[in-house]
C-alpha cells in the first residue's frame, strides 16, 4: 500500500510534478485543481484564483503545502482514494463537484466506495456513471442490480439535492444584493384594460436560471458551489473574483 514514503519531500516545482505524475500521468489540470481544493478543505481556508485558475499556480500552491499533502495523503482516506484511483477512472474523478462532494461525505460513503466492488461497478458502467453525475434527470439509471448500485443512486441523489439547495442559496443571495443596491420603485397600478400577466417568473426562478446559464458555460463556477459550510455567505465569491 502507498504511504507518504512514496512521495519526496521536497517542494520544489520539478519534484511535485514528478511526485503527482505517479497520480496523473498527464497532471490533468481537474486533478491539480481538486487537490488544492482538498488541502484548502483540510487547511480550513480559502484559496484565490491563481491557486487554481492554471496548472502553474495549482502546482505553486501544492508545492508551498507540500508537507502538509504528504501528511493528509497518509492520513486521510478520501485524499489517498482519489490519487491512487484518478488514472483509471480519470473521466469520472475530473468532475470536480461530484470529487468534492464524495470527499466531505467520505465518512458516510466510504464502506462502499473504498471497495474492490465499487471500483469494478464504475469499470463496468463508466459511461453510464458519468452521464448520471452530469444530469441530474437521470433518476433511474438503468444499473446492473446490486447493493453497490443501489449505495451509489442514493449517494447520487444526495449530490443532486445539494447542488440544487446551494444553487438556490445562491439565487436568493444575489436577489439581496440587487436589491440592496437599487432604490425601491412603486409598481402602477395596472390598468384595468390591460393584459393580465401570465405565468410570470418570481425573482428567485428567474436569478436560479441566470446562475444555471452561467455555469453551465463555466464548470469551475460550477465547482466554487461546493464550499465549506463555515462560509455559507460566500458560495459565489469562492472561485469567483
Amino acid at each position: 500500500m502507498m504511504n507518504c514514503e512514496c512521495i519526496q519531500v521536497d517542494n520544489s516545482i520539478e519534484s511535485v510534478k514528478k511526485a503527482l505524475k505517479i497520480f496523473s500521468k498527464n497532471l490533468r489540470r481537474d486533478f491539480l485543481v481538486i487537490l488544492v481544493k482538498i488541502i484548502a478543505i483540510e487547511l480550513k481556508t480559502h484559496t484565490i484564483r491563481k491557486d487554481w485558475r492554471t496548472r502553474e499556480g495549482s502546482l505553486e500552491y501544492l508545492s508551498k503545502n507540500w508537507l502538509f499533502f504528504r501528511e493528509c495523503f497518509s492520513t486521510k482516506p478520501g485524499l489517498f482514494w482519489f490519487c491512487t484511483n484518478f488514472d483509471s477512472f480519470e473521466g469520472i474523478l475530473s468532475n470536480r463537484d461530484f470529487v468534492i462532494f464524495m470527499y466531505r461525505n467520505w465518512y458516510e460513503y466510504s464502506h462502499f466506495i473504498s471497495t474492490p466492488e465499487f471500483l469494478t461497478f464504475l469499470r463496468s458502467n463508466a459511461r453510464l456513471v458519468l452521464n448520471c453525475i452530469k444530469d441530474k434527470s437521470l433518476v433511474s439509471p438503468d444499473f446492473p442490480e446490486s447493493s453497490i448500485a443501489s449505495s451509489f443512486i442514493e449517494m447520487l441523489d444526495s449530490f443532486h439535492q445539494r447542488k440544487t439547495e446551494m444553487v438556490t442559496r445562491s439565487a436568493i443571495k444575489k436577489i439581496s444584493k440587487d436589491a440592496d443596491s437599487t432604490s425601491p420603485e412603486i409598481p402602477e397600478a395596472q390598468s384595468p384594460t390591460s393584459e393580465p400577466i401570465i405565468d410570470q417568473k418570481s425573482p428567485i426562478d428567474i436569478a436560479i436560471d441566470q446562475i444555471l446559464q452561467s455555469v453551465a458555460l463555466d464548470s469551475d463556477d460550477l465547482f466554487a458551489f461546493d464550499v465549506n459550510p463555515i462560509h455559507e455567505a460566500k458560495y459565489l465569491d469562492v472561485f469567483m473574483c
